[in-house]
């Protein structure tokens, strides 16, 4: 079974999985879906509590595939905390800066401030809303049948802990996130990821 992080595999790339055969659990950006599934996954008082656990599960089909979705009160206040240290830290920023127009944009949480016309910075409260609604949530797309909720998110679960074991190893050493472009250095660095 192949396992990846949202950011790992498109659309395309899933299907392509589909027609040779493969069996994926990958993660899913659920706020990229349609506006009516988002709005379905949004329903978690509709979603079932697993048993023995705090976290409750909605499942939802997207292209034939099974879209698994959990809801998870610990990271719901997890993703809440996050965000409010990343705003604390941006307004800082904001204060200090002699041009806070830098700072205005669609990515990360920049999309969290706004300025209208001469105003000064100010929060856009509909953008950050929208966030907290997420809070929480965390999907998984497969095309498997037969593999219980419990067993689909354990993969998810290892491939976190990996992610965060690189994270502390590239803070400690002080790295970069490295992004290629191409398909031949995104397998090169595979590569060299699996051989390490």
């Amino acid at each position: 079974m192949i396992v990846a992080d949202a950011g790992m595999l498109s659309n395309n790339h899933l299907t392509d999985l589909d027609t040779q055969g493969c069996s994926y659990g990958v993660g899913a950006r659920l706020r990229h879906f349609p506006k009516t599934l988002k709005e379905r996954i949004l329903e978690v008082s509709r979603y079932r509590n697993v048993k023995g656990e705090t976290i409750k599960v909605g499942v939802f089909r997207h292209h034939g595939r099974r879209v698994v979705v959990s809801y998870s009160p610990k990271r719901a206040r997890k993703d809440a905390d996050d965000r409010e240290k990343a705003l604390t830290r941006l307004m800082r920023r904001l204060k200090n800066s002699s041009t806070p127009e830098q700072w205005l944009g669609t990515s990360g949480h920049h999309r969290f401030v706004r300025m209208v016309g001469d105003a000064p910075i100010e929060w856009d409260t509909d953008n950050i809303k929208e966030a907290e609604a997420w809070d929480g949530l965390h999907g998984v797309v497969t095309n498997l049948k037969g593999m219980s909720v419990t067993e689909l998110f354990t993969p998810s679960h290892q491939l976190w802990q990996v992610e965060d074991s690189f994270r502390v190893t590239k803070h400690d050493l002080r790295a970069r996130p490295i992004f290629h472009g191409t398909e031949r250095r995104i397998r090169a660095h595979l590569a060299i990821s699996f051989m390490a």
